[in-house]
């Protein structure tokens, strides 16, 4: 159940070009489900809204969230981002500079779908006013997805063109808590059909 205490915005990067993947990885199925759709439905556990962040594939992901039928239990918002080949952090302004009045972003990587609901409550109970950036970590070694703070919305909308994520995580500028966490598929990342395979094998072992 969404918490009524925290105002969180999920923000989904789906921009990416699935080069590697040789399809739209917002449409690889996980237990009968497109990604998309599995990853809005866990993060309308705790979100009040979700924004996600297209490129080349707006206009299917657009069919899809009008055509599809599927209700999701929060409002969806999608956003081009006419930038997309400038890399994921791009993404991640667009997504920042869409999104009103909310305290935190919960920004989120298309592909990273084993996580469960566990997680994301969790993650949301160490939110704390002191901390402007809040990061999972397993055994030393930090992951995703990001709690982002309002408060540096507008220092990462403006940073340098030439900047990513890791430069942003590697950085003093921000007031972060790293949360030691027991969830390994922090780590996830699903950019190869042999990922993915693994990724399903994984999946079918543990039901």
């Amino acid at each position: 159940m969404r918490s009524d205490s925290k105002n969180i915005s999920g923000l989904i990067a789906a921009a990416g070009n699935s080069s590697r993947m040789g399809s739209d990885k917002a449409f690889l199925n996980i237990n009968g489900e497109y990604f998309i759709q599995n990853l809005i439905k866990k993060l309308s556990s705790i979100c009040k809204e979700v924004i996600v962040v297209a490129g080349e594939n707006y206009h299917n992901i657009e069919t899809y969230l009008k055509e599809d039928g599927y209700s999701f239990q929060v409002d969806v918002k999608l956003i081009k981002n006419e930038n997309y080949q400038a890399g994921m952090f791009s993404s991640l302004q667009k997504g920042l500079s869409k999104i009103n009045n909310a305290d935190w972003v919960l920004y989120h990587f298309i592909d990273q779908q084993s996580l469960p609901i566990d997680f994301y409550e969790d993650l949301i109970l160490q939110t704390d006013e002191k901390f402007e950036w809040i990061q999972p970590s397993f055994e030393g070694r930090k992951g995703h997805p990001i709690l982002l703070s309002n408060k540096i919305f507008n220092r990462i909308i403006s940073a340098e063109d030439f900047t990513n994520l890791r430069d942003l995580s590697a950085s003093e500028k921000f007031i972060k808590y790293i949360w030691q966490c027991s969830y390994p598929a922090i780590f996830e990342d699903i950019d190869t059909p042999e990922e993915y395979n693994a990724m399903k094998r994984i999946i079918a072992a543990g039901e």
